[in-house]
C-alpha cells in the first residue's frame, strides 16, 4: 500500500540536533534526518540508548541545546499526535471526553470533534467503556485511551513513545495497522519507539537508529538488515553421530550443536560449505533450513558487539 506521491518537501527535519540533560553528557547528539509523507520511522536502540529523550525534544517537551528541529510550513502544533510513556489521561474525565478533549485541543469543531472521537473509540474498542472513568480501567485500555486521545485528530506527524506497551498482539496489530495506513493513504507520518519489534519489522520502512546517545543509522529497514554481515539463520539437520574431535572443530566457527543439528549465523566469518564437507565425513545430511535473521536478532548481536568493545576498554 503506497498511494501517498512522494513529495520533496519534508514534513519534518532535524539538522545536527543535540540535547544533553543539565551538568551531564547524557542526551542524544548530532541527529540528522528528513521525514517525508508516507513514512514509518521506527526509533530503535537499546534502553538509556536516547530514544524517549528524542521523541520528547521532537514533541516539544524540551528544545535541543544546539541544532535545529523544523517542520513543513503546511502543518502547526495542532498537527502533531504524541504519546509518551507517561500517562497523560485526566482522570475526572470519563474515556468518551477524554478522547474528545485530545479532538477539542487540536482545533476541531464540536461535530468534527464528537465524530471523531466516535470513530478512534471504536477502533480501539472502548465503546463499551465510553462513560467509565479511567480508574476503572485495565491496564491495557487505559494504554489504548492514551494512544486514541493523542491520534484522534488524524495528525500529520505522529509521534509515539512505546505506544503498544500493556496490549496484546490482537490490539497492538490493530493499532499499527491504522497507523500505517494513515502514513500511506493521508500522507502523515509517524516516529514510533517500541519494544514489539514484530511489529516494527512488519509496519515501519525506515529506521533511525540510536546507539548510546548517538545516531548511527537512518534509512530504509532493507538498507539496515542488508549492512548487517547476519543475513541468515541456517540449520543442518543430519542422521548419525558425531565425534568428540568433530564436535570440537565445529565449534571453532562457530556453531550451535544439538542433537542432530548444526544452527548459525551465515556471514563472511562462516564457510557454509567447509561445515558441510565436516559433516558429510561422519554424518547424513537430511535437510538444510535456512531463515531471515530479524531485527531482533541484529539488535542483540549490535548489543553483545558493543558490550565487548566496551569490555576491551
Amino acid at each position: 500500500m503506497e498511494n501517498v506521491r512522494r513529495d520533496q518537501t519534508p514534513l519534518l527535519e532535524c539538522r545536527d540536533v543535540t540535547y544533553l540533560y543539565k551538568n551531564t553528557t547524557n542526551g542524544i547528539r548530532h541527529v540528522t534526518f528528513q521525514a517525508f509523507p508516507g513514512d514509518c520511522i521506527a526509533v530503535i536502540g537499546k534502553n538509556g540508548a536516547g530514544k524517549s529523550t528524542f521523541l520528547n525534544m521532537i514533541s516539544g517537551i524540551t528544545a535541543p541545546c544546539s541544532g535545529s528541529v523544523s517542520c513543513s510550513p503546511r502543518v502547526d502544533y495542532h498537527d502533531l499526535g504524541f504519546c509518551s510513556q507517561r500517562q497523560s489521561i485526566d482522570w475526572y474525565l470519563n474515556v468518551f471526553d477524554n478522547v474528545r478533549l485530545g479532538a477539542t485541543l487540536a482545533g476541531m469543531n464540536a461535530r468534527d470533534a464528537d465524530q471523531a472521537t466516535k470513530k478512534i473509540i471504536k477502533l480501539m474498542d472502548l465503546e463499551s467503556y465510553k462513560k467509565a472513568a479511567p480508574d476503572g480501567l485495565s491496564g491495557g485500555q487505559q494504554q489504548r485511551l492514551q494512544v486514541a486521545r493523542a491520534i484522534v485528530h488524524r495528525p500529520k506527524i505522529m509521534v509515539l513513545d512505546e505506544p503498544t506497551s500493556g496490549l496484546d498482539f490482537h490490539y497492538s496489530k490493530k493499532l499499527f495497522e491504522y497507523l500505517y495506513k494513515q502514513c500511506k493513504e493521508s500522507g502523515s507520518m509517524m516516529l514510533v519507539s517500541s519494544h514489539d519489534l514484530t511489529m516494527i519489522e512488519d509496519y515501519c520502512d525506515k529506521i533511525l537508529f540510536f546507539e548510546n546517545g548517538e545516531q548511527k543509522f537512518f534509512g530504509l529497514m532493507q538498507i539496515f538488515k542488508k549492512e548487517h554481515h547476519l543475513s541468515k539463520q541456517v540449520r543442518i539437520l543430519y542422521q548419525g553421530i558425531l565425534e568428540e574431535t568433530t564436535k570440537w572443530k565445529l565449534k571453532s566457527y562457530p556453531v550451535t550443536l544439538e542433537e542432530g543439528a548444526v544452527s548459525f549465523l551465515q556471514n563472511q566469518d562462516i564457510d557454509m560449505n567447509c561445515i558441510i564437507q565436516i559433516l558429510l565425513k561422519e554424518v547424513t545430511i537430511v535437510n538444510i533450513q535456512s531463515e531471515q535473521v530479524s531485527l531482533r536478532d541484529i539488535l542483540a548481536q549490535r548489543e553483545e558487539n558493543y558490550e565487548e568493545k566496551d569490555n576491551l576498554h
